[in-house]
């Protein structure tokens, strides 16, 4: 602390593998997204890769600033201007994992878990807005995977049939190969403490929560607690899913959110 000031900083660098199914922890993996039969012994190899809970990049800053008092300049100034604090957290963490699914069964399992099948040569992020639907963003490009059917090619009269390119397998994508948006925040809070007498003081507080409005899209958890898993936002990873790979209404973090408060000191 120098001249009222307190900063903490932390940095964390990491990167966690493991073989369990996509979406899984510790236990409970029997019931989890693996394309393979548990016992098959192929399973560990094809299941290796980020955890779900794997960030790259963590950052969490706070401050807080005392502000003098400023007793011997007057006091008009004293409680106009002394005895401010002001404070805030910021934290930011690169984008956690996701396994794109195909959603419908194509391997002949029954497992029903199959991965999608990427396209080469093109990028699995979208830089498009959805253009269907209002408040919507776009993060995964549906034409980079396999579709599950095909127009072409089919034998007459169907006008459509399983793409054989997919069908049979397990898909090619990797667990966790794919990334969701980074997340960023920063909560702010201003206070005024107000000196009564030598035992009571009041502080007066204004609190600002995502304090830049920043949308949040997919956050593990909001302010209720609630954990926010791929599957709790419309099937976000599967393909055969009209929302795959889209954001909308009612999928982000939190909002800008203030509060005020009086504190009394006794």
């Amino acid at each position: 602390m120098s001249h009222g000031l307190t900063i903490l900083a932390n940095y964390t660098y990491a990167k966690s593998l493991d073989d369990l199914p996509f979406g899984e922890g510790v236990s409970g993996f029997d019931t989890g997204y693996s394309a393979l039969p548990l016992n098959n012994p192929n399973r560990h190899q094809f299941d290796y890769g980020p955890s779900s809970f794997d960030h790259t990049h963590v950052f969490t800053g706070s401050y807080v600033w005392q502000s003098p008092s400023l007793k011997s300049s007057g006091s008009l100034i004293h409680h106009l201007f002394g005895d401010y604090e002001l404070g805030g957290i910021v934290s930011a963490a690169s984008g956690r994992p996701i396994t794109v699914l195909q959603g419908t069964e194509i391997s002949g399992t029954g497992i029903g878990n199959d991965r999608g099948t990427l396209v080469a040569g093109i990028s699995p992020y979208s830089s498009n807005t959805c253009g269907i639907t209002i408040h919507c963003v776009s993060w995964l490009n549906r034409s980079a995977f396999q579709p599950t059917t095909i127009t072409t090619g089919c034998t007459p009269p169907a006008t459509s049939c399983n793409n054989p390119a997919i069908f049979g397998t397990f898909g090619n994508i990797g667990k966790n190969v794919l990334r969701l948006p980074r997340t960023a925040n920063w909560d702010v809070q201003i206070a005024k403490n107000i000196s009564i007498s030598e035992r009571w003081r009041v502080q007066l507080r204004a609190e600002y929560f995502n304090v830049l409005n920043h949308p949040t899209f997919a956050p593990e958890s909001i302010s209720t607690g609630a954990v926010n898993g791929t599957d709790q936002i419309t099937s976000f990873d599967k393909l055969n899913s009209s929302s795959f790979g889209t954001f909308r209404a009612g999928q982000a973090g939190d909002p800008r959110i203030a509060q005020l408060a009086v504190k009394v000191f006794f």
